[in-house]
């Protein structure tokens, strides 16, 4: 809930670049310049949502923003990309089975790379058509960073309006190879970082990189348990004991209580 509310927020106020010429939209949008997202959502009739996860643990964070999108979105959401079990029971029409672009570590890619370079065009070329309002990769930096790159380029290239690039999960920068000083080079793809660790979005943010701070999804199941397993007001008022609660604060008889 906390990521979709930073999104909802970011897409009010974000204020899209200008691209080199009018926008080739041709949707009713296409007459309309630097608007925010949500702006141009409301023009268009819906909010459109081009999603990439490329693990489990990102289509897991992904449908529960997807869920809280919907809730929270005052326009009709539709969504399309790429993601598991638990975004497509939100409603995901998955391009192709993540399992096609989860590898970790270049010896593992090797053998996939013609299949990892085909689909990654293949997402590219997807999310060009769908004309998208926003586009949220997350996790998954090694598809996810080269997807975001190729899409601002053709769009750059093509003279095509640029949707806002959000990324969820901050990459390790303390164990990525040149460390703080690469965050910033992100920023040529990635207009907003949405980060799960404290402190993570000013380093960010001194970098360069333009980033909120939405608290990790395990604090979240954290909150849901708590609310479940916490008492009903019924439950502390069959608990509680009012003749002694009144001798033990010395309360007269009759008297009103708030």
């Amino acid at each position: 809930m906390f990521g979709a509310k930073a999104l909802i927020l970011l897409t009010r106020k974000w204020k899209l670049k200008p691209p080199n010429t009018v926008l080739s939209f041709s949707s009713s949008s296409q007459h309309v310049k630097f608007k925010a997202p949500m702006d141009m959502a409301a023009i268009d009739g819906e909010l459109r949502v081009f999603l990439v996860a490329g693990e489990v643990s990102g289509d897991s964070i992904a449908s529960r923003l997807m869920a809280s999108l919907k809730l929270l979105s005052p326009f009709p959401v539709r969504f399309s990309g790429i993601g598991g079990s638990k975004m497509r029971s939100e409603g995901l029409q998955s391009l192709f089975p993540i399992e096609d672009i989860s590898v970790m570590g270049i010896w593992e890619l090797l053998p996939h790379l013609y299949t990892f370079k085909e689909r990654l065009n293949e997402a590219v070329k997807a999310a060009s058509l769908f004309e998208p309002h926003v586009v949220l990769t997350v996790d998954s930096k090694g598809f996810s960073f080269r997807f975001l790159k190729q899409l601002r380029a053709r769009q750059s290239q093509q003279k095509l309006h640029s949707p806002a690039h959000f990324h969820y999960v901050a990459p390790s920068f303390w164990a990525w190879k040149g460390g703080e000083e690469r965050l910033g080079g992100l920023a040529e793809f990635v207009d907003h970082l949405l980060c799960i660790l404290p402190n993570e979005d000013k380093v960010c943010r001194l970098n360069g990189l333009s980033a909120t701070f939405v608290g990790h999804p395990v604090l979240e199941d954290i909150m849901e348990l708590n609310l479940m397993n916490s008492p009903s007001i019924n439950e502390c008022k069959a608990e509680g004991n009012g003749k002694d609660f009144r001798r033990k604060h010395e309360v007269p008889p009759g008297t009103s209580k708030l």
